[in-house]
């Protein structure tokens, strides 16, 4: 049964990571979204969104999958994270050319 709810809060977390992302990229469509840092512009939904998801993340792998599965726990782990950065991802490979020059300083 632990194991069950643990998997439920770690496809909620990963949700709610995901959703962060998604508030950011439909709000300015033409900006590209850091991958190790804030947005320059964002809404505060997604800084809660995020700090919820990744606490439920990590609860979730340390109470319930943790004592279970030893070291294993960081598969799901990283699969919870792993929608979050394909959005991102995907959303800077759709910005124009152009806008990728003017990140480089081209």
């Amino acid at each position: 049964m632990a194991i069950a709810l643990s998997a439920a809060v770690l496809l909620i977390g990963s949700t709610l990571l995901l959703g962060s992302v998604l508030v950011v990229t439909t709000s300015v469509p033409g900006e590209p979204f850091p991958v190790w840092s804030n947005p320059t512009r964002h809404r505060g939904a997604s800084i809660g969104l995020r700090m919820a998801g990744v606490a439920l993340i990590v609860f979730s792998s340390t109470w319930g999958l943790g004592p279970v599965g030893g070291a294993w726990v960081a598969v799901p782990v990283a699969l919870a994270f792993g929608p979050g950065a394909l959005a991102i991802l995907l959303h800077n490979r759709s910005l124009p050319d152009r806008a990728a020059g003017e990140r480089s300083g081209a």
